[in-house]
């Protein structure tokens, strides 16, 4: 009788660590997910900073930047804000690649290749410059 009840409860001890194991799992794959939504909200708003910066480059100097360094070297060697410099890291996303500035049938667009970090997939962020 003793066995017995030492094997029902080894039982019930691997199926409460298996049950567990499973919500442990759950809640880093939740982590995971809702940390990815925070950086996408980052990359998005990092995009709508990109789009002042554009907007604001087309307005001064009447031609739309080709190249992150034309935001950084402009034309007249002036910020684009008075007292604002831009440096290097405005253009990377979230997960510490750079944005791409992608010209297609005549419009711009700003992508992220988001949290697969893989370019032309189902992921990407993807804003048009106006």
């Amino acid at each position: 009788m003793k066995k017995v009840i030492i094997i029902i409860a080894v039982i019930l001890g691997f199926f409460v660590l298996s049950i567990a194991g499973k919500v442990a799992v759950n809640q880093i794959f939740n982590a995971a997910e809702s940390k990815n939504e925070g950086k996408t909200r980052r990359a998005e708003l990092r995009m709508s900073m990109i789009q002042m910066d554009y907007s604001i480059y087309k307005l001064h100097y009447n031609t739309a930047p080709k190249s992150w360094d034309d935001f950084i070297h402009t034309p007249d060697n002036k910020p684009l804000t008075e007292g604002v410099e831009i440096k290097e890291d405005r253009f990377l996303d979230p997960w510490d690649n750079t944005f791409r500035l992608v010209e297609k049938d005549g419009a711009v667009f700003v992508i992220s290749n988001g949290p697969d970090l893989k370019p032309d997939t189902d992921d990407d962020i993807i804003r048009e410059l106006k």
